[in-house]
């Protein structure tokens, strides 16, 4: 069966959607759930993926070295409440690589990371996805450390971590359960394969 996305460019709340909805005195907040609510619920009835993103608050958008949670989003939370993996992407400065670095350095030693992540310029991480939620996998509070092309939106996830940056041994079932079929993170955009 051939897989089908759709995708939308933005989705936002707009005055005539607010005007529309004040008559039953609802806020912003709450036009938001109302329409997590529906696409999750459409989601389940009809075995769909649904990919969504927002933008983050200024505290995320700097890059302090610390991993980003459910308060890096900005505005309504309520979008977040309903997903079922939520997480925060953030460009590595070299600041911080350089601190990383050096602890990692002992990990690639004992084997847990591979020593040209580290040290090879062609095979650093660019970026880090930190995993705050996943509902249904074995792993959350995590940190995926990713080579992201921002020109192209191609990504390669590279080796993984703990919240503190302590290295942990590859999992194969990062966002995949007992219970369900396992969900394909690595195309969470629908393309083939």
């Amino acid at each position: 069966m051939k897989k089908r996305s759709t995708r939308f460019d933005y989705v936002h709340s707009t005055a005539s959607m607010l005007n529309q909805f004040s008559k039953n005195s609802l806020n912003e907040a709450t036009i938001l759930m109302m329409m997590a609510n529906q696409l999750k619920q459409l989601a389940k009835d009809y075995g769909l993926f649904i990919f969504s993103a927002t933008q983050v608050n200024m505290n995320a958008m700097g890059d302090d070295g610390e991993f980003k949670n459910e308060m890096s989003i900005r505005s309504s939370k309520a979008v977040a409440d309903k997903c079922d993996i939520g997480f925060v992407i953030s460009k590595i400065t070299q600041k911080n690589w350089n601190s990383y670095a050096t602890e990692w350095r002992k990990a690639a030693r004992m084997g847990l990371i591979d020593a040209k992540y580290i040290d090879d310029v062609d095979f650093k991480p660019t970026h880090v996805i930190d995993v705050y939620k996943n509902r249904r996998g074995r792993y959350k509070n995590v940190r995926i450390w990713t080579r992201l092309n921002l020109g192209n939106g191609d990504r390669q996830d590279l080796f993984i971590t703990t919240s503190e940056n302590e290295p942990i041994n590859t999992p194969l079932d990062l966002f995949s359960s007992a219970v369900e079929d396992p969900i394909d993170w690595r195309n969470w955009f629908g393309e083939e394969s």
